[in-house]
């Protein structure tokens, strides 16, 4: 009678824990699909080399707009200002 109760306790506990398990993955799973590479400096140095920079910083500009990044859209603007002002100092 014990044995029999015992399985079931382990069963049940199995079922459990890969519930959790589960769960767990799913949460994490979850928090990753929302994280955001940052721009690297290089690319953005990249788009001030071009010939055409309004065009790639649009074309950076919309990039962002559809991933919804708004921060790294105000971030790029700054550093594409902020190169461009040490670009130009003798």
């Amino acid at each position: 009678m014990r044995s029999k109760q015992s399985e079931l306790d382990s069963k049940q506990f199995m079922n459990q824990f890969k519930f959790l398990l589960i769960a767990i993955l799913l949460v994490l799973s979850i928090v990753n699909c929302n994280k955001k590479e940052p721009i690297s400096i290089l690319e953005i140095r990249d788009l001030i080399e071009k010939q055409n920079l309004v065009e790639e910083l649009r074309k950076a500009e919309e990039d962002l707009r559809l991933k919804g990044d708004n921060a790294a859209l105000l971030y790029v603007r700054g550093w594409i200002r902020y190169l461009q002002k040490t670009k130009t100092l003798p």
